[in-house]
């Protein structure tokens, strides 16, 4: 949006340059604290909606009230790369022009994300004016700019020497609707009523390998498709029902292979039959089960969902399609004993709402129960506080039982993880943007070196938020001035998402809690208290409300009666009272 575009007050505050701390319009008085605001990024990618418009009428309240005070005031805003939204709706515009990711190869894709970035930046920053929210403008960042992406490779390679980054083969979450592993977050926990079936195992005899006659245990699972990759039977050991089964072994239907029936207290004797099979490889809780017991793991399935080269004969099949025709087989061969509905909670991808499967990859993980214990200390000493008090609760049991961040992601837009592997595998760390220029942690010389193909999880750049946009790792001016800040105003679903990465990053990496006050707002939500979605088509474009009634009327209806934390219902009939108070 050029300037002759904004609205005639805003055009002049602007050319008066009233916004910036010591801007030639601005009249701080020196001795004042300063009030610093970082703006929540939008998606670069995105369109403007009502919470976008509400973050910014709170934050621009606060800020044109610091100045009313004489503080010297910045409210610095940004954008933020979106990595995985920006790549679905990317993939989109170039499937109508009859391309994939894959035909365009990576370095292609980059430059299309690239010139497609440039034209959504700036509608999304035009967008973000008509708002009239007073930031300093000329302080705008974006987490893709040069100084984000040398924070983000200066950050980890920190991490990394401080033994907080490592890299490991374990089970994490994949989507494979968009092929790549997810956070813990990311996952949606969704009930859902499907089906528990209960299966007949026959038990093996010793000597001979063959069947036990008349000898079998009935298992309960809600994914018999994973029996493909099952290493043994679970009872608790104090089952009467399984006193004398404990040790035998069974064999699995399809495989010929035969795995041990172990006890273990872990397991639900009032789940189902009161035995189950074990997965390692494609459940989290089978997996601690399989460490335990010394079992070995099996993976059955490839990135898209598909039974893999492991799964025998179901190979190549999608995973719901090998579970009927393993259900059918199952009960041709009399071993389906049960079918019934079963009320139970799936983990859903935010993104894609494909369901998410526990899968085996080596990954680059954040060990954060180290950096968690000091942000819980920021905020249980008054340091940091949290508005409104309710939340501290939440706050607490999360940060309190936290496992380990996954930050690698299996896409192509973002920030590349600077690991590279020589032909030996030993991995160097480093933060140049063109990989070590000496040898690193063996003889291989650099030019033999290869890049780590992941990127990072958004989350890890926009955790540094509250220091990167201020220049970090160079100490300059803004960052000795404006750091930390003094409210971070966000969203309450985004508490564990954002505010406690950038808790954690900013006390480990600056040495001081990002900000003074953690201000979390509610969602605008319909007159009936639903939440807005465009599939439910009772979305406000505010874009369309400051056409019809004014900014100031959008943004008084936005704030009047909100509190930090609670909800509010928006409606046409709260605008127009609230262009009514305006115009009076």
């Amino acid at each position: 949006m050029c300037s002759s575009d904004l609205p005639r007050i805003y055009r002049t505050w602007i050319e008066a340059d009233v916004f910036a701390p010591d801007g030639a319009g601005a009249r701080p008085r020196a001795e004042q604290q300063p009030f610093v605001v970082i703006q929540p990024p939008p998606n670069v990618t995105g369109s403007l909606h009502l919470g976008h418009a509400q973050r910014s009428a709170v934050e621009d309240l606060m800020v044109r009230h610091a100045r009313m005070q004489g503080r010297p005031t910045l409210f610095l805003p940004g954008l933020d790369h979106a990595s995985i939204a920006a790549q679905v709706v990317l993939d989109r515009i170039i499937a109508a022009d009859g391309e994939t990711r894959a035909s365009l190869g990576r370095e292609r894709y980059l430059e299309r994300m690239w010139s497609f970035v440039e034209t959504t930046r700036e509608v999304m920053l035009g967008q973000q004016r008509r708002v009239v929210a007073s930031a300093d403008w000329g302080r705008i960042r974006f987490t893709m700019d040069e100084v984000s992406s040398r924070a983000v490779r200066e950050a980890f390679v920190r991490l990394y020497d401080d033994g907080l980054a490592y890299r490991s083969e374990t089970l994490i979450n994949w989507c494979p609707g968009c092929r790549t592993s997810l956070s813990d977050l990311e996952v949606i926990a969704t009930p859902e009523t499907g089906s528990l079936w209960t299966i007949r195992y026959h038990v093996v005899d010793p000597a001979t390998g063959a069947v036990a006659p008349g000898e079998e245990i009935h298992i309960a699972t809600t994914r018999p498709e994973t029996l493909l990759g099952d290493t043994a039977v679970a009872v608790h050991p104090e089952d009467a029902r399984y006193a004398g089964l404990v040790g035998k072994r069974v064999r699995i239907p399809f495989t010929g292979r035969t795995v041990p029936i172990i006890a273990d207290a872990v397991i639900d004797p009032a789940f189902g039959t009161g035995a189950v099979k074990i997965t390692p490889a494609h459940d989290h809780d089978d997996h601690a089960t399989g460490k335990r017991h010394g079992l070995g793991l099996i993976d059955v399935m490839d990135d898209d969902g598909r039974i893999s080269a492991a799964g025998g004969e179901f190979a190549g099949l999608d995973r719901y399609e090998a579970r009927q025709r393993i259900l059918a087989r199952l009960a041709d061969d009399g071993d389906l004993v049960v079918t019934k509905a079963h009320e139970m909670v799936v983990g859903r991808c935010q993104r894609s709402n494909d369901v998410v499967e526990p899968r085996l990859k080596t990954q680059w993980f954040i060990s954060t129960r180290p950096l968690a214990e000091k942000a819980l200390a920021a905020t249980r000493s008054g340091r940091t506080r949290i508005m409104p008090e309710r939340f501290e609760k939440v706050w607490e049991h999360w940060l309190t039982e936290i496992r380990d961040w996954n930050v690698s992601r299996q896409l192509w837009w973002g920030h590349r993880i600077p690991a590279w592997y020589c032909p030996d595998g030993h991995v160097t760390v480093a933060a140049e943007a063109d990989g070590p220029t000496a040898r690193g942690t063996c003889a291989a010389p650099a030019a033999r070196l290869t890049q780590d193909p992941d990127i990072f999880d958004t989350w890890f750049s926009s955790g540094l938020w509250p220091f990167s946009t201020l220049g970090w790792p160079d100490r300059t001016a803004d960052l000795a001035r404006f750091y930390p800040g003094t409210v971070m105003e966000t969203a309450y679903d985004i508490i564990f998402f954002w505010v406690a990465r950038m808790m954690m990053l900013g006390i480990h990496l600056m040495g001081d809690a990002p900000f003074d006050v953690i201000y979390l707002s509610g969602l605008v939500r319909d007159p009936y208290g639903q939440k807005m979605s465009k599939t439910k088509g009772n979305v406000v474009d505010p874009l369309e409300a400051i056409d019809e009634s004014g900014a100031d009327a959008l943004r008084f209806a936005l704030i009047h009666g909100a509190a930090p934390g609670n909800d509010q219902k928006f409606s046409a009939e709260k605008l127009e009272n609230a262009r009514n108070f305006a115009n009076k």
